[in-house]
């Protein structure tokens, strides 16, 4: 490892080793349930920047002049640490699901039921970002070759799909938070790009692009495309949404109006019952005239 990086990891396990501290201070409090999900976003977001940057590098022709491709691997670390330290966070806390999950829910082997499912995929692609963070050590890319090595590297597509499975059906913030809508967005945004790009790499690898021009067309077509699917697709559920509704509410019709005419027809009664009375007290009212009147002249 080069100086940089050992610094980089022995600062983020001393940072690790202060949260860890904070964290059970606050495990009883909501802080820590906050932590937990600030510190959950913040990791797909630079697990999504490593996959960008490593997908950019390939794609670019001329890869000498990619400068910014040097922070990938300082990333790649701070992502590990980040999920570590959303996992923690999420172990420790006994304010809200901590308490009804154990250590070993979160160590992604339980399936019992749908939830703790989407938890293990969080857990999996915690283990494929370390498998191919080991793999990137000098003495592992030696041992496996660049062949192997390259293969291995594929595990970073899967765990930004589990991390995005993981956080779109578990993520507090892009379900139910008041700026819910817009992080879902941001989010579905960050998968529909990488998985353009990816789909730009494996064009390029059949020798299909010729220059840095034709990848960047290829790249924008790809983007375009997979926003339009999914625009389209979100329309076109929409749509059949309204139609649902519209069919449910002509299928209803007859009931709905078998209703009102119901509530009609008391109402109705109603009045004639206020009818009746009110003619009923005006005779009344009568009666008690004449017997004024007899008491007077008597």
């Amino acid at each position: 490892m080069k100086g940089r990086t050992l610094f980089i990891a022995f600062l983020g396990i001393v940072v690790s080793l202060l949260y860890s501290i904070i964290s059970w201070s606050v495990r009883e409090t909501r802080i820590i349930w906050l932590q937990t999900r600030i510190m959950g976003i913040a990791s797909f977001v630079v697990l999504f920047l490593v996959v960008i940057l490593g997908e950019l590098r390939v794609l670019s022709v001329n890869k000498g002049k990619f400068k910014i491709f040097r922070f990938h691997k300082p990333l790649g670390i701070l992502a590990v640490f980040l999920v570590f330290t959303h996992f923690l966070a999420a172990v420790l806390d006994n304010y809200k699901w901590g308490a009804q999950i154990s250590l070993s829910d979160y160590l992604g082997f339980s399936f019992s039921d749908k939830w703790l499912v989407f938890l293990s995929f969080g857990a999996w692609a915690f283990y494929f970002m370390l498998l191919v963070g080991f793999s990137s050590a000098k003495k592992s890319m030696q041992m496996l070759r660049f062949r192997r090595w390259k293969m291995v590297h594929y595990f970073s597509y899967v765990s930004l799909v589990f991390a995005y499975i993981h956080s779109v059906n578990l993520g507090t913030d892009i379900k139910h938070a008041t700026f819910s809508p817009l992080l879902s967005v941001l989010f579905q945004t960050m998968f529909l790009l990488a998985t353009a790009l990816l789909l730009t790499r494996f064009v390029k690898s059949l020798k299909l692009l010729n220059d840095q021009q034709e990848v960047a067309l290829a790249a924008i077509f790809f983007v375009l495309l997979l926003f339009g699917a999914v625009f389209g697709y979100l329309s076109f559920h929409n749509r059949e949404d309204r139609a649902a509704s519209l069919s449910l509410a002509v299928a209803n019709y007859p009931n709905e109006l078998s209703r009102i005419q119901s509530h009609i027809a008391v109402l109705a009664q109603n009045n004639q019952n206020l009818t009746a009375a009110i003619s009923l007290m005006n005779d009344s009212l009568s009666k008690l005239s004449s017997q004024i009147e007899v008491v007077k002249n008597g």
